[in-house]
């Protein structure tokens, strides 16, 4: 496999881990309340990486996932038992069980222990550049190219036994996956509920897992399974009054048409093009038929600008080349998003250069947070058409200085791992 360009992606040399269970907890701490940054007033965990197992030499954390679990205590009580993955800069893996409840200093119940200590991970012998995890499925990305999962079967069910498998669809040969395009490494792979997304360099998008909303292209398209979107079979579906003046007809990419897949939003239904061109999954009820489209926007929603990364929580977000976030509200009927492009869309300029943006993430219907490659957060909202920027890096590091006690670190990565919420800290 073509190792260093899988690293690119990977090479945080990472303090802390801040883990927070829900999107709301963030947007607590992230609000400027002084109450939020209270230690005991969110409840959350941190991992500092001198509690990795480590023997021979110093590492740190590269990135890190949340797996979970119903856990039965006895015969009428049961909760959610968590695991944090953490992938160190060597490649390895560690497993941190945890819960979730009101008294984040207590230990997890000793049932937890035993699930995250029973779990079958890969051989030790194998190292690994990405890992990924909706909390139901998890990806690990080899160094040798190939995609280890658990959570799924090779036919698309659900896995319940929490042993991590190399399927044989996601077996690399040479370090390269195959498909209708022809062999090619992984470039991405994104973990979403009970489905898996892949894409490869080449631009073929492999999907495990739930698939019943592809039906609309190929009515032998079960609830579960295994397709590929980019496949010949599956033809583009299009709305006219989305796409405009974009190419419906047929090409290389399945039922992306003439368009090159390079990156999925999980959650948002949304792909981006290697030209900046946004695919959108809407739907329309007719009768209570329901028919899937998967459409490109034409350049023109955004002032014939390329679009370089999404988010979404209660609005989707696109960020442009030139430096603007376009708020678009969230909804996936095809009438209403018609509606809604053809409307002015609210818009705010963006504090940095769009060269120094990270992520963007959503964490209330009004926020957007940017965090920059320098290590800054910036909050922008929007409010009765006036915009208003603020450096809200201050409160995310006071809540990790209350719960770690260490003044110098930088926050350089947010993950949305399930519903849960990870903060990187370098």
């Amino acid at each position: 496999m073509d190792v260093e360009r899988a690293n690119e992606s990977s090479h945080f040399q990472c303090q802390k881990v801040l883990i927070l269970p829900n999107i709301q907890q963030t947007a607590r701490i992230l609000s400027g309340d002084p109450t939020s940054h209270l230690a005991d007033s969110v409840l959350g965990y941190t991992i500092d990486r001198t509690s990795l197992e480590n023997t021979h030499q110093e590492l740190f954390i590269r990135t890190a996932c949340l797996l979970h679990k119903i856990i039965f205590l006895n015969d009428t009580t049961s909760l959610f038992g968590w695991c944090c993955l953490i992938l160190d800069t060597e490649g390895f893996l560690h497993r941190f069980p945890l819960v979730f409840s009101e008294n984040a200093d207590k230990p997890p119940p000793p049932q937890v222990y035993e699930w995250a200590a029973k779990m079958e991970l890969p051989p030790k012998t194998e190292r690994f550049v990405k890992i990924k995890s909706s909390g139901s499925v998890t990806a690990l990305l080899s160094a040798t190219g190939s995609l280890w999962t658990r959570g799924l079967k090779a036919d698309g069910t659900h896995d319940t036994s929490d042993n991590f498998v190399l399927l044989p669809a996601f077996t690399a040969e040479e370090g390269q996956i195959g498909s209708s395009l022809g062999p090619s490494y992984i470039t991405h792979f994104y973990c979403e509920g009970l489905t898996l997304t892949v894409i490869l360099g080449n631009g073929a998008v492999l999907v495990l897992g739930f698939v019943q909303t592809y039906n609309s292209w190929d009515k032998t398209i079960k609830n579960d399974g295994f397709i590929e979107l980019t496949a010949s079979t599956m033809k583009p579906r299009f709305i006219k009054n989305l796409s405009k003046t974009l190419s419906s007809e047929n090409g290389n990419f399945g039922l992306f048409g003439q368009f090159k897949p390079c990156k999925y939003y999980p959650f948002a239904d949304i792909f981006l093009t290697d030209e900046g061109v946004v695919f959108m999954k809407t739907f329309h009820n007719i009768n209570r038929s329901v028919s899937h489209y998967l459409t490109p926007l034409d350049p023109s929603h955004f002032n014939h600008c390329r679009i370089i990364t999404c988010a979404q929580q209660s609005s989707d977000v696109f960020v442009s080349e030139t430096g603007i976030l376009y708020l678009l509200p969230r909804t996936r009927q095809s009438h209403e998003v018609i509606i809604r492009l053809q409307s002015d869309i609210p818009t705010i300029r963006l504090e940095i250069e769009p060269t120094n943006v990270k992520q963007v993430f959503m964490a209330t219907q009004h926020s957007v947070y940017v965090i920059s490659r320098d290590g800054f957060v910036w909050k922008h909202e929007l409010r009765e058409n006036e915009e208003e920027i603020t450096d809200v890096t201050p409160l995310l590091m006071n809540e990790a200085v209350i719960k770690t006690e260490e003044q110098n670190i930088v926050p350089v990565k947010f993950l949305l791992s399930g519903i849960q919420t990870v903060f990187l800290f370098q």
